[in-house]
Parts: structure tokens; C-alpha cells; sequence
């Protein structure tokens, strides 16, 4: 994702998932972003997860990846349980939707916080709302890995008209978006990229925008 820095304050619902591998000793490499939902509770894309049996870690209230000399500490915590949506399919990305139960919650914090969830019936058709990550600039080997958190603003499109779009691609007139996506973006040169997998899409709520609360 290249666009805007992220203020420091501005987006402490977003949390950075990483994973522990041996090589030879413990070392965390970044996997996906995620979404803080309950203090002990994160959301992420199922994707982000090819292995349950694998170690995981979150971290909560990070920015700059390259210092720790921040105003605020990120935490860490170990995932101790993990909750791959019943219908998912990796080929399709059908209900792409993970829960990562922590082994304690994060403490809520100026730069951690949770993210509201919208109601089933909430109509966000149009909505400018905000994606954040730490992906790639560009697509393909050029890209490179952004060290300072980024956002981007991302229209919400409508289904049918996303839909009627999407047939216009090499996915043919006679392809259905599936019940579990949502369309946002469609504006040349901006949108997310690798490595923003997992991370929120997130829309300010009607009525509270000056309160930055979000879901």
C-alpha cells in the first residue's frame, strides 16, 4: 500500500500478526494484519492462517516496524486458540474470515483499542471508508514492504455494480459475487497490495466521525 502515513493515534484498532519460526531460533515474521474486535479476540483473513499447528503471535499498537522508541509500546501475545470460518475455501476465498483467541487480553491503550462491528443490516453502499497496512507499494517483485503504517481511502461500491463490473474482467458475465465479499475502491492507481491480507477495512460511523470511532 502506498499512500498516507498513518497518524500515530489514528488506527489503534490495527494489529500486525506475525508468526514464529525456527531458524535456528525464534524469530517473528510478519504474516498478515488483523483487526483487535474484543481484548482477547482479533479478526483476520483465514488465509493469513496455512497452518493451525503453527505458532502465532499477534502485536497490538505497533507503527514503525523498524524502531521501538515509539510514544506508546506495542504488545505482543501468543494466540492460543484459532477459529477458521465453517464455510471458508482457499481456493475461492469464500468466508475468508479467522478468529485468533489470545492467551491474555491486551491492555487498552492511547494506541491499542478495538474496532466497533456494524450491525447485518447496516447499508454502507458509498461509504468512504479506510484500509491500513504495512504492504507492498507496488504490485510484483518491485514492491517493497512499508515500514511506517499506511492508509488509504476506499469508497464502498454496491454489489450489483460491483458485481456487473467484475463481469467485465476475465471472470465473465456469468460470475456471482459470493454473499461473504464486499467491493470497495475501483479508483485507478489506489488500492491495497501483498501483504495488506488480513487487515481492516474499516468506515467511520455516521454521527461519532470526530470521535474516531470506527467499524
Amino acid at each position: 500500500m502506498r499512500h498516507n502515513s498513518v497518524n500515530f493515534h489514528g488506527w489503534s484498532h490495527y494489529f500486525a500478526k506475525n508468526r514464529l519460526k525456527e531458524i535456528p531460533k525464534k524469530l517473528l515474521i510478519y504474516q498478515c494484519g488483523a483487526s483487535l474486535i474484543h481484548p482477547q479476540v482479533v479478526l483476520t483473513a483465514a488465509h493469513c492462517i496455512p497452518d493451525k499447528n503453527k505458532m502465532y503471535k499477534i502485536r497490538a499498537g505497533e507503527w514503525d516496524t523498524q524502531t521501538k522508541n515509539e510514544l506508546h509500546p506495542h504488545q505482543d501475545r501468543d494466540v492460543k486458540n484459532i477459529l477458521i470460518h465453517p464455510h471458508y475455501k482457499p481456493g475461492s476465498l469464500f468466508y475468508d474470515f479467522a478468529l485468533l483467541i489470545l492467551d491474555s487480553p491486551v491492555d487498552l491503550a492511547e494506541n491499542v483499542d478495538v474496532v466497533c462491528l456494524p450491525d447485518k443490516h447496516e447499508i454502507l453502499d458509498n461509504l468512504m471508508c479506510y484500509a491500513t497496512g504495512w504492504g507492498k507499494d507496488v504490485f510484483g517483485k518491485e514492491g517493497k514492504y512499508q515500514v511506517i503504517l499506511k492508509k488509504i481511502d476506499l469508497p464502498i461500491v454496491q454489489r450489483e455494480t460491483c458485481q456487473a463490473k467484475l463481469r467485465k474482467t476475465r471472470l465473465g458475465v456469468h460470475f456471482k459475487l459470493n454473499e461473504s465479499f464486499i467491493c470497495a475502491g475501483g479508483q485507478p492507481g489506489k488500492d491495497t497490495c501483498k501483504g495488506d491480507g488480513g487487515s481492516p477495512l474499516v468506515c467511520p460511523i455516521l454521527g461519532k466521525e470526530n470521535e474516531n470511532k470506527y467499524f
